[in-house]
């Protein structure tokens, strides 16, 4: 008798723990999946961003599931008459023939059938409704990076502005469902309190009326799902950046996308907007010596503020040193800018809060030696530039002797050209290295610029005056293109 009570036990269990199962896979984040209903895997592009219809996660990849004839003629790409393709994979290599490289870090396994719909009968499946965002973070080895954020959300929020994402095919039911991020995990961007803030920012014009923000996907739920499960996304909205565009633009698409966002990060952070001031384009009477704790030394950061108070003595400017972490919190960012009308930094993630800076302010940035690799020294000009109200400026180290190498065998790059140092061991020598500010050049810059940009100058004028640094001049190279 006992051994039968067993018996019924472990039966009874073991349907406990099925019905367990199934419940926890039905309601998660996704929807029951219609295999009837489900059609091909489709891509509709446009210039500024692709809409992937019923696309599918399945064992830590993301799949097109195509008609075999259809593989065979691409990969279930089309786009509008006038548009190009702008992506899709193409070529001659294995990779090009097997997959799509649908963003820049995450490429898309083409999985030809010849029967779809019997394949899509077999699968264990949920599926994901709406429109979810699919956000591939630029250099995912870097997520407290907020320049690099800046150069992914400022995208995102001009397309969401527009909405014309809304009626590509096949046409959005409501606002945005949910955002994935492909290539991060949840905790990279734990502590970093601003990355949610500029988030909710970024989605709001992709939401509708009073909705909250949608569910956040991480890599983490993604490699969780049972290796013999499918996930598939009904709509997924990919928003080109400049790593791939055409053009290769960056920042806002208007002026007007900036600014509106601009005046969001001051309600949100609950600072004034406007004022007589602001109408002029006449920035506060303050420069800002930002100064990161953690990185990007300035070995003599005591000379630089010695410059910017003589600068700001002859001128009638208060400075202000201001040291702070990537952690801080969003509001004290967008506070400290708000009362800034001249920003001085190192070139690092710190300065994409030039974002926030009132109308007629200026910024100098201090750009390391050797610091240009696929135009990493033009990201915060371009955010800049696409804002349209701010004046943004440089002082470059053009030659080794602004340097001061962490490392005695770092040094073996000081001849090296920027076309040479490209490969990751010169490029991070040159990121730990301590940069030398020629204190003279920055102050005869600035006591150029400012009578003019501080009482109202054009972006346009002032930036013809002093143009962008051109590449660092050093010449006879002795690095070896090999060495990477």
């Amino acid at each position: 008798m006992s051994s039968r009570a067993l018996l019924l036990g472990l039966v009874l269990a073991a349907a406990a723990t099925s019905a367990g199962a199934e419940k926890a896979w039905s309601e998660w984040y996704w929807s029951p999946f219609d295999a009837d209903s489900a059609t091909a895997t489709t891509i509709h592009r446009e210039d500024d961003f692709a809409i992937a219809h019923n696309m599918w996660f399945h064992v830590q990849r993301f799949f097109a599931v195509l008609d075999a004839a259809d593989s065979a003629e691409g990969d279930g790409t089309h786009t509008n008459d006038t548009k190009s393709e702008g992506g899709a994979a193409s070529g001659d290599s294995a990779a090009a023939a097997t997959e799509i490289a649908f963003s820049q870090n995450i490429a898309v396994a083409k999985l030809p059938f010849a029967n779809t719909s019997a394949h899509l009968h077999n699968i264990k499946a949920g599926m994901l409704r709406g429109t979810c965002l699919w956000i591939d973070f630029p250099f995912p080895a870097f997520p407290e990076n907020m320049g690099h954020w800046l150069e992914a959300l400022a995208p995102v929020y001009s397309c969401l502005s527009n909405g014309s994402w809304m009626q590509a095919a096949p046409e959005a039911q409501g606002g945005l469902g949910a955002v994935i991020f492909p290539n991060l995990r949840r905790e990279q961007v734990e502590g970093l309190s601003w990355v949610m803030d500029m988030l909710r920012l970024t989605l709001q014009p992709g939401l509708e009326e009073g909705a909250a923000l949608p569910r956040m996907l991480f890599f983490n739920e993604l490699e969780a799902l049972n290796a013999t499960s499918w996930l598939g996304f009904e709509r997924v909205l990919l928003v080109h950046n400049r790593y791939t565009l055409p053009s290769g633009r960056s920042g806002f698409t208007t002026p007007q996308h900036a600014e509106a966002f601009r005046r969001a990060a001051y309600a949100a952070a609950n600072v004034s907007w406007g004022g007589p001031a602001w109408e002029a384009r006449v920035a506060p009477p303050v420069i800002t010596y930002l100064m990161a704790m953690n990185h990007e030394p300035v070995v003599n950061n005591g000379e630089v503020l010695t410059a910017l108070r003589e600068v700001g003595r002859s001128l009638g400017l208060a400075v202000r040193p201001y040291s702070v972490t990537p952690g801080a919190s969003f509001p004290s960012f967008v506070a400290s800018m708000a009362r800034t009308g001249v920003l001085v930094a190192r070139h690092g993630p710190l300065l994409a809060n030039a974002l926030f800076l009132p109308p007629g302010a200026v910024v100098l940035e201090l750009l390391p030696y050797n610091w240009e690799w696929r135009g990493i020294s033009e990201i915060y000009l371009n955010l800049t530039r696409s804002v349209g109200s701010v004046h943004h400026f440089a002082w470059k180290a053009n030659s080794s002797e602004w340097v001061m190498y962490l490392e005695a065998e770092d040094a073996k790059y000081s001849h090296w050209n920027a076309e040479e140092c490209s490969s990751r061991y010169c490029l991070e020598a040159h990121a730990r290295a301590g940069m030398v500010v020629d204190t003279g050049a920055v102050k005869d810059l600035l006591r150029d610029l400012l009578p003019l940009a501080l009482k109202g100058g054009s972006v346009e004028q002032l930036a013809s005056r002093h143009p962008w640094p051109s590449s660092s001049n050093v010449t006879g190279g002795t690095g070896l293109w090999w060495d990477v």
